[in-house]
């Protein structure tokens, strides 16, 4: 018997009162405070580094702008930062693992927040046993079904609103690793070729050191035979030329691992590997954005994904609270059966039926209590390692602004002593021509002089990685 229209009229308004009168248990979301700090560093924070080759960078307060790495000055440097965010594969598998979070959260929410609707068509030849003293043994019939179910999860206590917000929050967080893999990649893309670039200089200077290395052991070998040296300096020739020589297969081992290391970043095998960039050609970022420590929190990707985790694990303590509560669901059907094909749609066929069920929690053993408890313990987990992250993120930038800060002052001393052993190389080589030094002495003061080459390069490669190094600490987007 169906319900007269005003009877559904009211079961229908009864309904929508109790869905508008679901409410959400568990705490609400809300964003931690930044810590108090107004600097990174203990003391005073540098404003602008030591004057060395030529430039004094500069710390002011600001944001850094997109594409941070064109201030390298090398247009080649910025094809392949773009080129390894276009095609380098582990950065493809993260953003393809997003894309699919994405769609499975869509289609949780559709499934738990929607009714949920299926047609059922069924149509059947069968055979029954009949009774053995009424009519024949068997029967023979034909049955037509077709039902339209309908069922909805009225959610009277958030269960699966909270669930979809934490499904949300995680979804977001996925997205933040994303975006701190990309301003790591383009960073460590930066820093690679910067490495490489110097090293491939390592090699030819290194090379230089070992010929001169050689030829003075052969000086020595000749003034030894004249009677003018002892042969201890010829065994400390040796010596020299040995080491020097041992030392530069290991230094182009490392220089091709790191050609190698750029390759792969780039998304290209090692045999493709691009040809260095001229390291004298790179420009020092003459001024970095230092980002004010409140701001750093709402920037920095690392951050914004513990942020993120701290809102699912806030969100599952409303799931397990609400599942102590009670849970009502509703399931309707409307259609029709049928023995005769032709009588399938017509009224007297139509059946249909309406259904509340309404379950409360009574006796688990414990277990959604346990459950709500162990919520709240990765809620208070997630707000500690929330807390943690920020203490390391800021950690990470005080790091690097002093180490960025000394690398200028250790550049500043090293072409000093390059300018002087230089300057010493220039006057030995001229008292030579005149007949005033040997050519030994020339030759170790060259050997000097190179030595403090490589000393000055391998300080100013340091303050251009460690640039690089800061605008990734500083959360500095790359688009």
């Amino acid at each position: 018997m169906r319900p007269a229209r005003g009877a559904r009229f009211r079961l229908g308004i009864l309904l929508g009162v109790m869905a508008l009168a679901g409410c959400t248990l568990g705490p609400d979301f809300t964003r931690p405070e930044a810590p108090a700090a107004q600097q990174y560093v203990a003391g005073h924070e540098p404003q602008f580094s030591a004057r060395s080759g030529g430039v004094a960078q500069s710390f002011a307060p600001g944001t850094a702008a997109p594409r941070w790495w064109q201030a390298y000055g090398s247009t080649t440097l910025d094809a392949w930062v773009e080129e390894a965010l276009a095609h380098n594969p582990d950065l493809a598998s993260s953003q393809a693992a997003l894309r699919g979070a994405e769609e499975l959260l869509r289609a949780q929410i559709g499934a738990t927040e929607l009714p949920f609707a299926s047609l059922t068509a069924e149509a059947a030849h069968e055979r029954a046993i009949g009774l053995p003293d009424f009519g024949p043994p068997t029967a023979l019939y034909k049955l037509y079904v077709g039902v339209l179910n309908v069922g909805y999860d009225l959610d009277l206590f958030g269960s699966v609103r909270r669930s979809n917000e934490a499904g949300l929050a995680e979804v977001e967080m996925q997205a933040y690793e994303l975006q701190a893999a990309r301003q790591s990649l383009a960073a460590n893309v930066v820093a690679t070729a910067i490495r490489s670039a110097a090293l491939k200089k390592e090699v030819d200077l290194t090379g230089r050191l070992v010929e001169l290395a050689e030829e003075q052991r052969d000086m020595t070998r000749q003034r030894f035979a004249l009677g003018a040296l002892p042969h201890r300096d010829v065994l400390e020739a040796m010596r020299s030329y040995q080491n020097a020589a041992a030392g530069l297969p290991a230094l182009r081992a490392e220089w091709l691992r790191t050609r190698h290391a750029l390759a792969v970043l780039l998304g290209r095998t090692p045999d493709d590997a691009p040809v260095d960039l001229d390291f004298d050609g790179l420009q020092l970022p003459p001024s970095i954005p230092l980002t004010l420590p409140s701001e750093l929190v709402h920037s920095r990707p690392d951050i914004l994904a513990a942020e993120a985790s701290l809102h699912a694990a806030n969100a599952r303590v409303g799931v397990a609270t609400a599942n102590l509560y009670p849970q009502l669901q509703l399931d309707g059907s409307w259609g029709s059966e049928s023995y005769q094909r032709s009588e399938f749609l017509r009224s007297p066929t139509t059946v249909w039926g309406i259904a509340a069920g309404l379950t409360q929690p009574l006796f688990a053993g414990g277990s959604l209590i346990g459950q709500e408890r162990a919520a709240n313990a990765q809620l208070e987990a997630a707000r500690e390692r929330y807390r943690a992250t920020v203490l390391k993120a800021f950690q990470n930038v005080a790091d690097v602004l002093r180490t960025l800060d000394e690398d200028a002052t250790t550049l500043a001393a090293r072409e000093d002593a390059l300018e002087a052993a230089s300057h010493f190389y220039l006057e030995t080589r001229a008292r030579h021509a005149l007949g005033a030094q040997t050519a030994l002495a020339e030759l170790m003061s060259e050997q000097s002089w190179q030595a403090e080459r490589l000393n000055q390069l391998e300080s100013a490669s340091a303050r251009l990685v460690d640039s690089a190094a800061l605008f990734e600490a500083l959360g500095a987007p790359e688009r």
